[in-house]
């Protein structure tokens, strides 16, 4: 407002500054509303990006557990550890099925593991492990395939262990003994 009472011959070029000065500000806020408006823009894009990558391995992770250990149907009792019916009476109603291919029984628990190489005593605690009936299990999922070395489990007392395992176990190999050693639910070790 002071300006507006100075010299009357200074007006037009007073006025000019203050557009200039106008034209400036103007042109430097939308400059920094650009640079706001993308930098937003670029935090979303990142955070949809991640979210379809994490999204993707998620996907893969389940399709993975569902195709090769639990198959598309886990069937299991919350509040005891026991099923009471048999496995046949299950596995023969969930065939009867016509969109079901196959169906099959499987155990799981955890397990201590020994193995003895040339004198030497290897351990593993706690291990997951899962019971198979092995006829019915090539049927039903695809896990017979992941086998790298040797075949997969083809009668009575045999075994297939994870790479993993078998490096902590310190190189277990195809016909090396394994002993396992698993808790019943009455706690004896078996």
């Amino acid at each position: 407002m002071f300006d507006q009472y100075y010299i009357l011959d200074n007006s037009i070029s007073i006025m000019d500054y203050r557009v200039n000065l106008a034209a400036r500000m103007l042109a430097n806020k939308r400059g920094s509303l650009i640079g706001a408006v993308l930098a937003v823009s670029i935090g979303i894009l990142v955070i949809h990006v991640n979210f379809v990558i994490f999204q993707g391995i998620y996907d893969a992770i389940i399709r993975d557990m569902t195709e090769y250990r639990f198959g598309d149907i886990f069937v299991s009792h919350e509040e005891e550890a026991t099923i009471e019916r048999s496995h046949v009476v299950y596995t023969n109603w969930f065939e009867r099925v016509p969109l079901v291919k196959s169906a099959t029984p499987r155990l799981s628990g955890s397990a201590d593991i020994e193995f003895r190489s040339m004198g030497e005593f290897r351990e593993e605690f706690d291990v997951p492990i899962v019971g198979v009936e092995p006829v019915s299990d090539i049927q039903a999922s695809k896990i017979h395939t992941t086998i790298s070395e040797g075949q997969y489990v083809y009668a009575r007392n045999s075994i297939v262990v994870g790479e993993t395992v078998a490096e902590d176990l310190g190189g277990v190999r195809v016909g090396d003994n394994l002993k396992l050693i698993v808790t019943n639910s009455g706690g004896a070790r078996i």
